[in-house]
C-alpha cells in the first residue's frame, strides 16, 4: 500500500487533513494507517481484469468466425463520364426558390453541393423579408432527408387467415395509384380535403375538379383566413379583408395577444420594419424611439420586447378591446355618444384595468397618425371590429396599417363537407396535405363518417393518422423536389417554386395528383 507522507507534516503553510481522526494523530489513526489491509476491508475474490480480458477477446473471436460471411450490400459509385456544368466539388451552387406555407410563398436561396440540397437562407431580393427566414424553413431542408417520410405509395390489403383479419400496406407505382383515384373522379361523388394554400397552380387545378362535380373543401388547424372572411362578412364585404401592418413609421402600438413578431403571418417583415424604429445611434433619437404595449394571455416573443406588457385571460380580450375602444373614442372626441356608451358597457367585465387602458389610450391618441392597434387572428372577430374601429379614429390606416381586400376561396367549409359526408353524398373521400384526422380529432367522429365512404385515399409527406385510415397513401414530394407557383402574403410578388432535384423516391406533387386527377389530357 502506498503511503502519503502523513508523519511528516510541512513545516510551513496550510496542514491539510482529510479525516477528524487525521486532524487529531491520535495513536489509534497511526496503527490503523500502517496496516495494510484495514480491520473490516474485504479480500478482493472477483473476476481479474487480465481474466475478464481473456474471457471477452474468446467470445469476440468466436462471434467473428460465426460472422464471417456478413458484409455490408455493395453500392457502386461511378464518376462522371461528363462532368455537369458549373459543377465542382467542394463549391456550392445556389439557387433561387420558395417555400409554400399557410402564410405566403416564402422567397428563398437554397444552397447545394453536387446535386444535393444542404442549407436555406432567404433570398435578399424580396424587400419586405430582406433576405430573412423563419425557423421553418430553415428546418424544412432536413424534412427532405428524413427518414421516416413515405417513399412511395402504399395500397391498403385486408388478410384473412379463417375467422380473423388484418391490414397490411403493398407498395404500388404511383402512376399506378393516381390511375386509380382517376376512376373514382369519373365515378363521380368525390370529395377532397385539403390544407390551404397561396399556390396560384394549384388554385386553378382545384377550380377544374370543382367543375366536374368534385367537392373541394379546406381546413387548417392555425388559420388566418378564417377570421378574414369573419371580418369581410360583418362589414357587409364579397370579399375578405386582411390586415396589413407598416411598421416603419409607427410611433406607438399595441398588440392585443397579436405575436406580430413572431407565430403571426408576415412576421418577418413585421419584425424588421418595428425593429428599426428602436434603433439609438444618438441621445436625440431616444425621444424618436416608438413603444409598445402587449396585452397577451401568454408570454411571446412580442411580450418579450414590449415596453409595457398585461397578462390577460384570453376570454376577456373581447371586454377589453370594447372598453379600450371607448377610452379611445372619448379622447378623439368622437360624435357617436351612444357607440361609445354601448363600448363602455360591453367592457364592464375588464374594469378592473381600467387605469392601464386610460394611460394607454392617451399615449395612442398623442400620436393619432402613426400610433396602431394589432389583434391576433385567433382572436373573436368582435375585437377586430373593435380594433377597426380605434384604428379608423386614430387616422393611421394607409399610414401604418391597410386593410387588403382578398377574393374569397371557392372551397366549401369543413362543416358542409361533414354535412355531405353524413348523408352519404360522397363516395370516395382524399386527404390532400396537413393532416386533418388528428387535427380535427376532438370535434369530427371520423370513425362513423369513413363508414359511409368507399374508398379514401391520403396525399401526404409521411404516414400518419390520415394515412392509418386511408385505403390508399401517396407519397407526397418535398417543395425542394416540384414545381410550383404562388403569391406572397401581402400580394406584391409571384414568385415560383424551382426544384433543387428529382425526386428521391417514388413521390408526387400536389401539381401532379391534381393533374393526373384531371382527365384533360390537355392539362
Amino acid at each position: 500500500m502506498i503511503k502519503e507522507n502523513e508523519g511528516n507534516p510541512p513545516e510551513t503553510g496550510k496542514r491539510y487533513w482529510k479525516s477528524l481522526d487525521d486532524y487529531s494523530d491520535s495513536p489509534q489513526f497511526r496503527e490503523w494507517l500502517e496496516r495494510e489491509f484495514p480491520q473490516g476491508a474485504s479480500m478482493l475474490e472477483g473476476v481479474q481484469r487480465r481474466g475478464f480480458m481473456k474471457l471477452m477477446a474468446a467470445s469476440f473471436g468466436l462471434a467473428g468466425l460465426g460472422l464471417s460471411s456478413c458484409r455490408r450490400p455493395e453500392d457502386t459509385i461511378l464518376p462522371y463520364g461528363k462532368s455537369p456544368e458549373e459543377l465542382i466539388p467542394g463549391v456550392p451552387n445556389y439557387y433561387a426558390t420558395s417555400m409554400p406555407s399557410s402564410c405566403g410563398f416564402l422567397p428563398l436561396i437554397a444552397e447545394s453541393h453536387q446535386g444535393r440540397p444542404t442549407k436555406i437562407e432567404g433570398n435578399p431580393s424580396y424587400l419586405p423579408y430582406g433576405g430573412s427566414t423563419d425557423i421553418y424553413a430553415q428546418a424544412s431542408v432536413l424534412d427532405l432527408y428524413d427518414p421516416d417520410r413515405a417513399k412511395g405509395s402504399f395500397l391498403k390489403e385486408t388478410i384473412k387467415v379463417g375467422a380473423e383479419s388484418s391490414s397490411r400496406w403493398k407498395k404500388i407505382p404511383s402512376k399506378e395509384a393516381i390511375s386509380e383515384i382517376k376512376n373514382w373522379v369519373k365515378d363521380g361523388k368525390v370529395a377532397v380535403l385539403a390544407d390551404s394554400s397561396f399556390s396560384l397552380a394549384r388554385k386553378k387545378l382545384s377550380d377544374e375538379l370543382q367543375t366536374k362535380g368534385v367537392i373541394w373543401s379546406e381546413y387548417d388547424s392555425l388559420s388566418s383566413h378564417t377570421i378574414e372572411r369573419q371580418l369581410g362578412t360583418a362589414l357587409g364585404l364579397d370579399c375578405s379583408v386582411r390586415t396589413l401592418p407598416k411598421l416603419q413609421k409607427v410611433s406607438r402600438l399595441l398588440s392585443l395577444d397579436c405575436d406580430f413578431m413572431g407565430r403571426e403571418p408576415f412576421s418577418l417583415a413585421n419584425s424588421r420594419t418595428f425593429m428599426s424604429g428602436r434603433k439609438v445611434l444618438k441621445p436625440a433619437d431616444a425621444h424618436q424611439m416608438n413603444r409598445l404595449y402587449s396585452v397577451e394571455s401568454d408570454l411571446t416573443l412580442t411580450g418579450g420586447v414590449a415596453d409595457h406588457r398585461l397578462r390577460l385571460e384570453s376570454s376577456k380580450f373581447t371586454a377589453f378591446s370594447a372598453l379600450l375602444a371607448s377610452e379611445v373614442l372619448k379622447i378623439r372626441k368622437s360624435k357617436d355618444q351612444a357607440l361609445i356608451d354601448h363600448l363602455a358597457d360591453l367592457g364592464k367585465s375588464s374594469s378592473s384595468n381600467i387605469e392601464w387602458i386610460t394611460e394607454c389610450a392617451k399615449d395612442l391618441c398623442a400620436k393619432p397618425n402613426r400610433s396602431v392597434v394589432l389583434a391576433g387572428h385567433h382572436l373573436p372577430v368582435e375585437v377586430h371590429l373593435a380594433t377597426l374601429a380605434i384604428n379608423q379614429s386614430l387616422g393611421c390606416i394607409g399610414k401604418v396599417i391597410d386593410y387588403l381586400s382578398v377574393e374569397n376561396s371557392s372551397a366549401t367549409s369543413l362543416a358542409s363537407l361533414i354535412s355531405s359526408l353524413d348523408k352519404g353524398e360522397v363516395d370516395s373521400l382524399i386527404f390532400l396535405g396537413g393532416n386533418p384526422i388528428h387535427a380535427t380529432s376532438g370535434f369530427v367522429n371520423w370513425s362513423d363518417l369513413l363508414e359511409k365512404v368507399t374508398h379514401s385515399a391520403r396525399i401526404g409527406f409521411s404516414m400518419d393518422e390520415s394515412s392509418q385510415v386511408s385505403d390508399l397513401h401517396i407519397g407526397q414530394s418535398h417543395f425542394l423536389e416540384c414545381w410550383d407557383l404562388g403569391e406572397t402574403w401581402d400580394q406584391t410578388a409571384i414568385i415560383p417554386t424551382q426544384p433543387l432535384l428529382a425526386p428521391l423516391f417514388d413521390t408526387l406533387s400536389d401539381l401532379e395528383c391534381l393533374l393526373g386527377l384531371n382527365a384533360s389530357e390537355q392539362s
